[in-house]
């Protein structure tokens, strides 16, 4: 939606300007707000918390929030040399780019238990990532980009039923 928003005084800046049409300029600059407000700024604080594994989960919410004051402090660098049209030319790009990525490397934890997460996670961090066969790995829970490595050809709920079992087991004998 941000794109659209931006894309459209870009083409028609002139008109736009124009006394006759500042109104329409600033609904559509109102609006771009709003959406980036609720669409790529939230999303930075919410898949921080479902996404990354805990022993890691501040450090990486940090980095990613460095990287995107990072890209804030570039933009308005950069904005003192190029004038207000080209600007509505840029930005959407960058937007677009920022939304193709997450729909490549987000996976969909809706429904998943952060203990499944987490569980997933220590086999990834014990370099055993094709041993682990829960639910995490299942095709709805993956990125695009995890679909297409393959990860979701661990998935096994008999095997994972099992493992839990041996999980258990060991927890209780320590």
């Amino acid at each position: 939606m941000d794109f659209i928003l931006f894309v459209i005084p870009a083409f028609n800046f002139e008109r736009y300007k124009s006394l006759e049409h500042i109104k329409e300029f600033q609904t559509m600059y109102f609006l771009s707000s709003f959406f980036n407000q609720f669409g790529p700024n939230a999303v930075t604080f919410l898949v921080a918390a479902e996404v990354y594994p805990t022993p890691i989960r501040a450090t990486a919410h940090g980095v990613s929030a460095a990287t995107g004051k990072l890209g804030a402090l570039l933009a308005s660098v950069l904005y003192n040399y190029i004038d207000t049209q080209m600007k509505f030319y840029i930005v959407p790009w960058f937007g677009l780019m920022g939304m193709l990525v997450t729909i490549l490397f987000l996976p969909d934890t809706t429904g998943l238990d952060h203990k499944e997460q987490e569980r997933r996670w220590q086999f990834i961090r014990a370099g055993r990532e094709a041993d682990y066969h829960g639910v995490a790995v299942h095709p709805k829970h993956l990125s695009w980009w995890e679909c297409w490595r393959g990860v979701g050809k661990y998935y096994d709920a008999e095997a994972d039923y099992k493992q839990k079992i041996e999980e258990m087991r060991a927890d209780w004998e320590a």
